[in-house]
């Protein structure tokens, strides 16, 4: 049900057969229906009127983070650049103000912990690359001194690492260690121009390297 709402086979405001159809037609039981109906309606993708029916949600006024997750995870092979680009602007807007921080205030565990980080990406596999590249994101932010951008991190974990999975389907990971090694020694060097600069530099070739849409 979710693939066909993210693929367009279903719209915003199309009513959903009736739980027993569905059970009937899915040979589940209705048990299995009903918490499926349930978790869609808890991450944004439908929406449940009592008495009237189960109608598919609009997902611009109803979704929430996990409606984005979903649909991140669903654009990895399906790719859809107009849910990257804003997250992309998104970051840019933020993190120079992070990157700033942690220049200015990364006490000197924190600097091992992002290098720690940093050495774990450079042994990693693909599989494991998303995560610790939220990892390495979040020791910044912890490392800023602000601890509202670690406790927001926290919040968009799963955003994070489903934005870092959509993007290797053309950002190939090993592109970006450079940037990551590069990026943990301008930290530690105190040099917040530098760093902002080399982070904004590295959404420009995020973005040029993100596939352009063309018209049908």
């Amino acid at each position: 049900m979710q693939q066909m709402i993210l693929s367009g086979e279903l719209k915003a405001g199309d009513r959903l057969p009736s739980q027993r159809e569905l059970a009937r037609e899915t040979k589940v039981s209705l048990s299995v229906v009903n918490a499926g109906i349930t978790n869609l309606a808890d991450r944004g993708f439908v929406r449940i009127e009592p008495r009237q029916g189960v109608y598919v949600a609009d997902i611009a006024r109803d979704g929430n983070i996990q409606t984005l997750v979903s649909m991140l995870d669903y654009t990895s092979t399906a790719l859809d650049t107009s849910l990257l680009e804003p997250i992309i602007s998104f970051r840019k807007a933020l993190e120079p103000q992070i990157v700033r921080g942690a220049c200015e205030h990364a006490a000197e565990d924190e600097l091992d912990r992002i290098d720690a980080v940093v050495q774990k990406m450079e042994e990693a596999s693909d599989e494991t690359l998303p995560e610790l590249t939220f990892d390495f994101h979040h020791e910044v932010e912890i490392a800023s001194g602000n601890m509202v951008y670690s406790m927001l991190a926290n919040t968009f974990k799963d955003i994070y690492i489903s934005f870092f999975r959509a993007t290797q389907a053309y950002y190939h990971p090993e592109r970006s260690l450079p940037f990551f090694r590069h990026m943990a020694d301008l930290i530690r060097e105190g040099d917040a121009e530098g760093a902002v600069a080399a982070q904004m530099e590295e959404f420009s070739v995020w973005l040029e390297a993100m596939p352009k849409k063309t018209n049908a």
